[in-house]
C-alpha cells in the first residue's frame, strides 16, 4: 500500500513595530532586574537582609534576568530576519 506524503506550508508574519516595541519592553525589565539585584546587594552589605533572604532573593533575579536576557536575544534576531 502507498504511503501519502502531505507538505504543509506555514505562512507567518512578524510586524517590525511589534518586534521593536517587545524588544523595548524587554530591555527596561532587564535594566529593571539590574536595578532590584544592585538594591539588594545595598541592603545585604548594610545587613538589612539577611543571608538566606538574599541567597533566595538573588537566584530569583539571576533567574529572571536570564529569562529576560534570552528573550532579548531572541528578539534581536528576529529583527536581523526582519530587516533582511
Amino acid at each position: 500500500m502507498a504511503e501519502q506524503k502531505e507538505t504543509i506550508i506555514v505562512d507567518f508574519k512578524i510586524e517590525q513595530g511589534e518586534a521593536v516595541s517587545e524588544l523595548e519592553k524587554t530591555r527596561k525589565a532587564i535594566i529593571e532586574l539590574k536595578e532590584q539585584q544592585a538594591q539588594l546587594n545595598a541592603e545585604y552589605k548594610k545587613g538589612n537582609v539577611n543571608i538566606d533572604e538574599y541567597a533566595k532573593k538573588s537566584i530569583k533575579l539571576e533567574g529572571d534576568l536570564k529569562k529576560e536576557t534570552a528573550q532579548y536575544n531572541n528578539l534581536q534576531k528576529v529583527l536581523k530576519i526582519i530587516v533582511l
